[in-house]
């Protein structure tokens, strides 16, 4: 269950975007961010049904647990974007500025499941801009995930140690504030 881009094509993407606006050359649109919703005190992304609606055990059904709203920084902070990723080098300490999203395509057990019927696992990573966050993420069934953290796609900054991990980008040990 694919829903986005890989970190390093809107990486790469994103560069492309910020040369591309410095001399006068439209910049292309990046794809649409994956945003979790504000539902009750919980952040959701919920996934359509096909023809009805989802049963009562289903996770779009069930409350999401609260999300601790992101503090404001304690003081204004140098950021790089976190889009930008032929800035870091594997242990550097970094200050990041980016959205909070669902950043990376959705794994699920892909088991078949009767028609709305919720018996796959699905989660994913959330993101600040193209970096990972480690242990920060989603997770549900196939009729919704509920997130961690309030990835709503607002920009937030980002404290911790960048790593390469499976080829991928993870901001290890993140502490997120909001300017």
């Amino acid at each position: 269950m694919a829903l986005s881009s890989s970190p390093t094509e809107r990486g790469v993407a994103r560069a492309a975007m910020s040369q591309d606006a410095a001399v006068g050359v439209p910049a292309p649109r990046l794809p649409e961010l994956t945003v979790a919703k504000p539902v009750g005190g919980g952040a959701l992304l919920a996934f359509p049904a096909k023809g009805s609606e989802w049963p009562q055990h289903c996770q779009v059904r069930r409350q999401c647990p609260p999300v601790e709203p992101i503090k404001p920084c304690i003081r204004p902070m140098a950021a790089v974007d976190a889009f930008r990723l032929d800035q870091f080098r594997d242990g550097d300490r970094v200050v990041v500025r980016g959205p909070l999203w669902i950043g990376a395509p959705m794994f699920s057990t892909m088991v078949k499941c009767a028609r709305n019927q919720c018996c796959n696992r699905v989660g994913g990573p959330v993101s600040v801009g193209a970096l990972f966050l480690q242990e920060l993420g989603c997770v549900g069934d196939n009729s919704g995930v509920c997130c961690t953290v309030p990835a709503f796609g607002q920009d937030v900054i980002a404290t911790g140690v960048v790593k390469l991990i499976e080829s991928e980008w993870t901001l290890v040990s993140p502490n997120l504030c909001v300017e």
